[in-house]
Order: structure tokens, then C-alpha cells, then sequence
């Protein structure tokens, strides 16, 4: 998978080389933990109003419960698999520069 972005992201025209498919900046990454914190959130409070309705014996409202909180865990499981996918490919682009700036100046950046 690595070798795939490391082709896509190479170019022999320019200095810096761009970005590969699917990078997001800190801006859009801080975005995206902002909405995964809110789904967090949103589930926690579905998850215990759900336990509340379960020790109450209140299976109609505990149901209900359940269904807003199956759906929300899995969205959290995939925001989870998207944040850990952005920071993967973020570190690919680390490695492109890094090799790049020492390809340019003769030593790499981490090494001053």
C-alpha cells in the first residue's frame, strides 16, 4: 500500500513533492476529531440512558435506546478506522519529504 502513495506522490517537475490521495491538512484532521467527539459523546449518552432504562426494567424505552446506540458505535468504529487511515497516509507523506529534503540538502531533517 505504501509503495502505491509513494508513486502517486512523486514528481520529478517540483521541489516539494505534492500530497498523496486521500492527505488531510490539520485543519480538516481537527475537524474530524471534533465530529468523532461529538459521535462519542451522542453514544455515551445513548449507552446510558440505555443501562438506566435496562436497571429501571423499562424494555420499550431500553429498545428504543438500543437502536440509537448500535448505529452510533458503529459509527464511531468507522470514524475511528478514517482518523487512524488520515494519520497512516499522513505518515507517508512525512516519509516522502523527509527523503526528498535529504535527497536535496544530503541529510535528513530529524538528524540536526
Amino acid at each position: 500500500m505504501h509503495g502505491r502513495m509513494d508513486r502517486a506522490a512523486a514528481s520529478p517537475h517540483q521541489q516539494v513533492p505534492p500530497p498523496p490521495p486521500g492527505y488531510k491538512t490539520m485543519w480538516g484532521l481537527g475537524v474530524i476529531y471534533a465530529v468523532w467527539v461529538a459521535s462519542m459523546m451522542w453514544t455515551g449518552g445513548c449507552l446510558a440512558v440505555f443501562f438506566e432504562d435496562l436497571s429501571a426494567e423499562n424494555a420499550d424505552d431500553a429498545a428504543m435506546m438500543m437502536f440509537f446506540a448500535g448505529p452510533s458505535i458503529v459509527i464511531n468504529v468507522l470514524l475511528l478506522g478514517w482518523i487512524i487511515r488520515i494519520h497512516r497516509r499522513r505518515g507517508v507523506y512525512r516519509r516522502i519529504l523527509d527523503k526528498s529534503y535529504q535527497e536535496l540538502f544530503g541529510y535528513h531533517p530529524g538528524q540536526v
